[in-house]
Protein backbone atom coordinates (compact mmCIF):
# COMPACT_ATOMS: atom_id res chain seq x y z
CA UNK A 1 0.00 0.00 0.00
CA UNK A 2 1.96 3.06 -1.19
CA UNK A 3 -0.44 4.77 -2.91
CA UNK A 4 -2.63 7.56 -0.91
CA UNK A 5 -5.37 10.20 -1.54
CA UNK A 6 -4.92 13.07 0.92
CA UNK A 7 -6.90 16.87 1.85
CA UNK A 8 -4.79 19.79 2.24
CA UNK A 9 -6.82 21.80 4.66
CA UNK A 10 -7.32 25.55 6.33
CA UNK A 11 -6.59 25.74 9.88
CA UNK A 12 -10.18 25.68 10.02
CA UNK A 13 -10.83 22.54 8.59
CA UNK A 14 -11.91 23.39 5.47
CA UNK A 15 -10.33 21.54 2.50
CA UNK A 16 -8.94 23.29 -0.11
CA UNK A 17 -6.88 20.32 -2.20
CA UNK A 18 -7.33 16.84 -3.01
CA UNK A 19 -4.32 14.79 -4.35
CA UNK A 20 -2.92 11.60 -4.35
CA UNK A 21 0.54 10.26 -4.16
CA UNK A 22 3.42 8.29 -2.70
CA UNK A 23 6.33 8.86 -0.13
CA UNK A 24 6.19 12.35 0.73
CA UNK A 25 4.41 14.25 -2.01
CA UNK A 26 1.27 15.35 0.71
CA UNK A 27 3.63 17.54 2.60
CA UNK A 28 5.85 18.57 -0.72
CA UNK A 29 5.22 22.41 -1.59
CA UNK A 30 6.84 22.18 -5.05
CA UNK A 31 4.67 21.71 -7.95
CA UNK A 32 1.96 23.54 -6.53
CA UNK A 33 -0.73 26.31 -8.65
CA UNK A 34 -0.64 29.71 -7.21
CA UNK A 35 -4.34 29.22 -6.11
CA UNK A 36 -3.00 26.53 -3.63
CA UNK A 37 0.22 28.94 -3.02
CA UNK A 38 -2.19 32.36 -2.55
CA UNK A 39 -4.32 29.68 -0.47
CA UNK A 40 -1.21 28.34 1.85
CA UNK A 41 0.38 31.89 2.09
CA UNK A 42 -2.93 33.46 3.75
CA UNK A 43 -4.17 30.61 6.20
CA UNK A 44 -1.35 28.30 6.13
CA UNK A 45 -2.83 24.19 6.03
CA UNK A 46 -2.39 20.63 7.47
CA UNK A 47 -2.12 17.81 5.93
CA UNK A 48 -4.84 14.90 6.65
CA UNK A 49 -4.05 11.55 4.43
CA UNK A 50 -7.33 9.68 3.96
CA UNK A 51 -6.77 6.71 2.45
CA UNK A 52 -4.04 4.38 1.30
CA UNK A 53 -4.18 1.90 -1.51
CA UNK A 54 -2.66 -1.16 -3.54
CA UNK A 55 -2.59 0.92 -6.87
CA UNK A 56 -2.37 3.63 -8.23
CA UNK A 57 -6.08 3.32 -9.84
CA UNK A 58 -7.15 3.28 -7.01
CA UNK A 59 -6.15 5.84 -5.62
CA UNK A 60 -6.82 7.90 -8.80
CA UNK A 61 -10.66 6.84 -8.91
CA UNK A 62 -10.61 7.69 -5.27
CA UNK A 63 -9.25 11.35 -5.78
CA UNK A 64 -11.65 12.20 -8.58
CA UNK A 65 -14.36 10.57 -6.38
CA UNK A 66 -12.98 12.85 -3.71
CA UNK A 67 -13.41 16.32 -5.70
CA UNK A 68 -16.82 15.69 -7.07
CA UNK A 69 -18.02 15.26 -3.94
CA UNK A 70 -16.17 18.32 -2.29
CA UNK A 71 -17.03 20.48 -5.21
CA UNK A 72 -20.86 19.10 -5.24
CA UNK A 73 -21.03 19.89 -1.34
CA UNK A 74 -19.75 23.37 -2.24
CA UNK A 75 -15.77 23.24 -1.19
CA UNK A 76 -13.77 25.46 -3.65
CA UNK A 77 -10.67 23.85 -4.31
CA UNK A 78 -7.61 24.75 -5.96
CA UNK A 79 -7.22 21.36 -8.10
CA UNK A 80 -7.00 22.59 -11.64
CA UNK A 81 -8.45 19.34 -12.65
CA UNK A 82 -11.28 16.91 -11.70
CA UNK A 83 -8.54 14.21 -10.70
CA UNK A 84 -5.57 12.15 -12.30
CA UNK A 85 -2.66 13.11 -14.05
CA UNK A 86 -1.48 16.93 -16.01
CA UNK A 87 -4.07 19.38 -17.12
CA UNK A 88 -6.03 17.10 -18.99
CA UNK A 89 -9.25 17.74 -17.57
CA UNK A 90 -9.08 21.86 -16.75
CA UNK A 91 -11.66 23.47 -17.94
CA UNK A 92 -10.86 27.40 -19.12
CA UNK A 93 -12.99 29.96 -18.69
CA UNK A 94 -13.96 32.09 -22.05
CA UNK A 95 -12.37 34.97 -20.10
CA UNK A 96 -9.04 32.87 -19.72
CA UNK A 97 -9.27 31.67 -22.80
CA UNK A 98 -9.66 35.27 -24.31
CA UNK A 99 -6.42 36.11 -22.67
CA UNK A 100 -4.68 33.56 -23.76
CA UNK A 101 -5.54 34.43 -27.43
CA UNK A 102 -4.45 37.95 -27.09
CA UNK A 103 -1.21 37.05 -25.66
CA UNK A 104 -0.48 34.39 -28.44
CA UNK A 105 -1.27 37.05 -31.31
CA UNK A 106 1.51 37.50 -33.65
CA UNK A 107 3.54 35.08 -31.82
CA UNK A 108 5.80 33.05 -34.08
CA UNK A 109 5.96 29.17 -33.57
CA UNK A 110 9.12 27.46 -34.45
CA UNK A 111 10.24 24.48 -33.48
CA UNK A 112 13.23 25.54 -31.37
CA UNK A 113 16.00 28.72 -31.24
CA UNK A 114 18.17 26.61 -33.34
CA UNK A 115 15.60 25.95 -35.96
CA UNK A 116 18.12 26.25 -39.04
CA UNK A 117 14.68 27.23 -41.06
CA UNK A 118 14.77 30.14 -39.47
CA UNK A 119 18.14 31.16 -39.55
CA UNK A 120 19.52 29.76 -42.93
CA UNK A 121 18.69 30.84 -46.22
CA UNK A 122 19.18 28.51 -49.27
CA UNK A 123 22.50 30.46 -49.93
CA UNK A 124 23.42 30.21 -46.34
CA UNK A 125 23.08 26.21 -46.53
CA UNK A 126 25.00 26.48 -50.34
CA UNK A 127 27.72 28.68 -48.25
CA UNK A 128 28.07 26.26 -45.39
CA UNK A 129 28.66 23.05 -47.57
CA UNK A 130 31.52 25.28 -49.18
CA UNK A 131 33.23 25.79 -45.93
CA UNK A 132 32.51 22.29 -44.77
CA UNK A 133 34.27 21.31 -48.07
CA UNK A 134 37.36 23.54 -46.94
CA UNK A 135 37.78 22.02 -44.18
CA UNK A 136 36.79 24.90 -41.97
CA UNK A 137 36.04 23.42 -38.07
CA UNK A 138 32.30 22.90 -37.63
CA UNK A 139 32.73 25.39 -34.75
CA UNK A 140 33.56 28.47 -36.44
CA UNK A 141 30.89 27.79 -38.99
CA UNK A 142 28.39 27.33 -36.14
CA UNK A 143 29.42 31.02 -34.21
CA UNK A 144 29.54 32.64 -37.91
CA UNK A 145 25.87 31.66 -38.54
CA UNK A 146 24.57 31.57 -35.11
CA UNK A 147 23.06 27.63 -35.61
CA UNK A 148 24.43 24.63 -33.63
CA UNK A 149 27.18 22.34 -34.17
CA UNK A 150 24.74 19.82 -35.07
CA UNK A 151 22.54 21.88 -37.83
CA UNK A 152 26.51 22.33 -39.06
CA UNK A 153 26.52 17.99 -38.97
CA UNK A 154 23.44 18.15 -40.59
CA UNK A 155 24.10 19.73 -43.74
CA UNK A 156 27.65 18.21 -44.02
CA UNK A 157 26.13 14.40 -43.86
CA UNK A 158 22.77 16.17 -45.76
CA UNK A 159 20.63 13.95 -43.30
CA UNK A 160 17.80 16.61 -43.70
CA UNK A 161 15.39 16.61 -46.65
CA UNK A 162 16.16 20.45 -46.97
CA UNK A 163 19.56 20.13 -47.12
CA UNK A 164 19.65 17.41 -49.75
CA UNK A 165 17.19 19.29 -52.05
CA UNK A 166 18.93 22.32 -51.80
CA UNK A 167 22.60 21.09 -52.28
CA UNK A 168 22.21 18.11 -54.69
Amino acid sequence: MKHYVYLHCRPDGSPFYVGKGVGKRAYAKYGRNNYWKAVVNKYGYYVEILDYFHTETEAHNREISLISTLKSSGFKLCNMTNGGEGTTGRVYTEETKRKIGIKSKGRIHNKGFNNPSNKLSKQNIIDIDNKIKLGIPSINIAKEYGISDATVAKIKYRRKQLYQDILT
